[in-house]
């Protein structure tokens, strides 16, 4: 049997790195007025999000699924699920973060998040459908790892805006699992010697871009204590 194709040690976890030390000093109160500046930075991240629909539905055009109704049903359902996803992070700033729409709307995106969504958009035309998955693993597997470390950290406080918005939400492993049953189920049909190395590079690179899109916002948070 083949290892896995991604397969995160935890002596070498996502969440024991750079992101895993943003998100630390990210979980504080937002109701704190120098604290709370981390939190008002994600909402920036609903363009990112939007991005993302558009990267699903452009991945969906280059899929291989032929004529199989079945499989177009599911594909076209992840596109409706990612525009669900983005809808709900809006009220999650506007209710729960309270961040005002006005300043919402009149937000510009950061570098981190036009780099970002510009890798994603790049790499519509020029990789595979299946390449198109690879690049989500630290997006979703990763996020999830993260938030599965913090809330097993005995420091994390779990009385903060953070935790009820980021943390809580992403320790559910739905996505995850469906992305590494989908990958390991679908890979054999589309390796080689190339497209190993060529997964790999995509990995590293959205790593990185994660990194940035988290490490973008931390400069406002001041010297924090979580």
């Amino acid at each position: 049997m083949s290892a896995p194709l991604f397969e995160v040690p935890p002596s070498t976890s996502l969440a024991s790195g750079r992101i895993g030390q943003i998100l630390r000093d990210a979980n504080l109160d937002a109701t704190d007025s120098h604290h709370g500046a981390m939190l008002n930075d994600m909402s920036p991240h609903l363009g990112q999000k939007a991005g993302g629909i558009r990267f699903k539905a452009l991945r969906f055009a280059k899929s291989d699924i032929n004529d199989n109704l079945e499989e177009m049903a599911t594909e076209s359902k992840k596109i409706t699920s990612a525009v669900g996803y983005a809808k709900d992070w809006k009220e999650v700033c506007l209710k729960q973060l309270q961040i005002p729409e006005s300043d919402m709307n009149n937000i510009k995106a950061s570098m981190a998040e036009m780099a970002y969504t510009g890798f994603l958009q790049n790499r519509v035309s020029l990789d595979s459908w299946f390449s198109l998955y690879v690049i989500m693993i630290p997006c979703i597997y990763g996020w999830h790892q993260i938030a599965k470390k913090l809330e097993n950290d005995p420091k994390t406080n779990k009385k903060t805006k953070f935790y009820e918005t980021w943390i809580k939400p992403n320790l559910d492993d739905n996505s995850a699992n469906k992305l590494s049953a989908f990958l390991e189920s679908n890979r054999e049909f589309h390796t080689s010697g190339f497209t190993t190395s060529r997964w790999a590079q995509l990995f590293v690179t959205a790593l990185k871009l994660e990194l940035c899109l988290f490490d973008s916002v931390l400069p406002q948070t001041g010297s924090a204590e979580s």
